[in-house]
């Protein structure tokens, strides 16, 4: 049909903004349709008269002669830009009314903005110093963040927090950050192995492990479980040098589960290195010895023959 409103492509439209805009204002507005309807949305004007509405829906053409009339409506945006092109020079009551129009309208950074322009134009003004969020101290007006922190308060986030509290919340944020950045790279070192990759190679990749601090204990407990041997292999490498008990549980627990007798032996070998910690081990193990599987009991009296232990079996 002649007067059916046709549907545009996105690309189309983007070529026509382009080329037929006749200003560079976006407008939420209304076009009233000659059979007394009306569409809402962001409308612009091509050269040949035709209307570009786009809103939820999509963007559609309206053809000139089904509209009665274009009631424009300015957003914010456009309206704030329009105030600042009428701002003189200097001018302390421009800035103060648009700082003001900004507040009433939501726009908290830019009514901001404008007092703190109105300050330095006026800097003795009592009503643009307490609107640009300045602290008269009874002496000299000093910005509000100062005065917080003369008061013993601390920003974190965009909340103001007990000076010691900001300090706790800024450590444990930089700790979690630090944590996310060592178990990613921690991951990507204990997935590099390769089936065929070499004693020396695999002890380079510990040493980068060890590397990374003691907040690699999660990604060796995850890779602890992993299908690939070679891998595992490096997660009981890298325990056997560390000083930790939740490395020593690692090594316990593959102990407990592991077929492989190479990386049974190697466990073994891992052990004798933890002789500092020498209490958790001789705990771990009692339970072992004690474990109602066999296979458990045997390796568990296998590893006390590696730390000395007399229970120990052959």
């Amino acid at each position: 049909m002649k007067n059916m409103v046709s549907q545009v492509s996105k690309s189309l439209i983007l070529a026509l903004l382009a080329a037929f805009l006749i200003n560079g204002e976006v407008r939420a507005d209304i076009l009233h349709l000659m059979n007394d309807g009306m569409i809402e949305g962001e409308v612009v004007q091509t050269k040949d008269g035709d209307y570009l509405v786009t809103n939820d829906v999509g963007t559609i053409t309206i053809k000139a002669d089904q509209v009665r009339y274009w009631e424009k409506k300015y957003t914010k945006d456009v309206q704030y830009d329009e105030r600042v092109k009428r701002l003189k020079d200097k001018d302390f009551d421009g800035q103060m009314e648009l700082a003001e129009w900004c507040r009433k309208n939501n726009l908290p950074e830019k009514a901001k903005w404008h007092y703190t322009i109105a300050v330095s134009l006026r800097p003795d003004d009592r009503k643009a110093r307490l609107a640009a969020g300045f602290v008269w101290t009874g002496s000299k007006w000093i910005t509000a963040d100062e005065s917080m922190r003369r008061k013993g308060y601390e920003k974190f986030g965009d909340k103001w927090y007990p000076a010691a509290e900001a300090l706790k919340l800024q450590m444990e944020s930089e700790r979690k950050e630090k944590y996310k950045e060592v178990y990613k790279k921690a991951w990507v070192i204990l997935q590099s192995p390769r089936q065929n990759t070499g004693g020396q190679k695999l002890a380079e990749y510990s040493k980068e492990l060890i590397a990374l601090g003691d907040m690699i204990a999660d990604p060796l407990e995850r890779a602890s479980s992993d299908g690939s041997w070679v891998t595992r292999k490096l997660v009981i490498a890298t325990c056997g040098q560390m000083n930790d008990s939740r490395s020593l549980d690692i090594l316990i627990r593959r102990m407990q589960v592991e077929k492989l007798r190479p990386l049974m032996e190697r466990i073994f070998i891992e052990l004798a290195r933890r002789k500092d910690r020498l209490d958790v081990l001789q705990k771990l193990l009692d339970n072992g010895v004690n474990s109602s599987f066999s296979g458990v009991r045997k390796r568990s009296s296998r590893a006390l023959g590696v730390i000395g232990d007399e229970r120990a079996i052959e």
